[in-house]
């Protein structure tokens, strides 16, 4: 039975609300809201009520809920062999070990942005309904393939197998990211917050590249990370 939840922020309900796929029980706004009309259009369930009751309602302080609320209900789970059932899959983004709830939104906004066709998780760590995660995605969860795994190295060898190259993100790796001429099929992998990626993951990767960066600082946080190797796949593949 799929369970119901509630998400936070006008763009994420807003996109729920778009989205065909997506049930949308019911959209709490307060007195100025907007999304009125939208939701009578749709026979959707709307609530106009005060920012303070909404806060309330909340019971949190850390949600930026921006006068929006949305009960939605989860969607179906999809598989890697359902990804690339119709072969039409050419990038997908592996998200080893992160566990910042924030960052996983973030990351998952940036693959929107850049047309990825997939982002892939461990099912251990993923919380799939929760209502950081919808904030920072700022309506991307609608339109992103979400996978989830109790394996990521099963899942790399999955991907293998059906001719994706697997490119792991490390900052000691010796290859910088424009350096490489891309596969039509490209996987790229992020470790975790403090560790990076696991060695036995970095084993499975074709190849490990890096973002050159300035010496004065060590890294990128990962959703920076992830966005400017995206930024730079994209633009590479355009200009080829």
């Amino acid at each position: 039975m799929k369970k119901n939840f509630w998400i936070a922020g006008k763009q994420a309900v807003l996109e729920s609300i778009r989205n065909p796929n997506r049930n949308v029980l019911k959209v709490v706004g307060s007195l100025n809201s907007d999304l009125d009309n939208i939701c009578k259009s749709k026979n959707i369930s709307f609530e106009q009520i005060s920012v303070s009751k909404i806060k309330k309602f909340l019971n949190s302080e850390s949600v930026n809920h921006q006068n929006h609320l949305a009960l939605i209900e989860e969607l179906d789970l999809i598989t890697v062999k359902d990804l690339l059932k119709n072969n039409s899959a050419e990038s997908i983004v592996i998200l080893d070990g992160v566990t910042d709830t924030r960052n996983i939104g973030s990351i998952i906004r940036s693959c929107v942005c850049f047309g990825i066709d997939a982002v892939i998780v461990d099912q251990r760590i993923f919380k799939r309904n929760n209502i950081h995660l919808y904030k920072a995605a700022s309506g991307a969860m609608e339109y992103m393939n979400i996978i989830e795994v109790s394996n990521i190295k099963n899942a790399m060898s999955e991907l293998k197998k059906n001719s994706f190259f697997i490119y792991g993100m490390d900052a000691n790796a010796s290859t910088d990211i424009s350096k490489i001429s891309w596969s039509k099929k490209t996987v790229f992998v992020f470790g975790s917050e403090d560790e990076g990626l696991k060695l036995s993951i970095k084993k499975e990767c074709d190849y490990l590249i890096k973002i050159q960066n300035n010496s004065k600082i060590d890294s990128l946080n990962v959703s920076n990370a992830c966005s400017s190797t995206l930024a730079i796949y994209d633009y590479i593949k355009k200009k080829a």
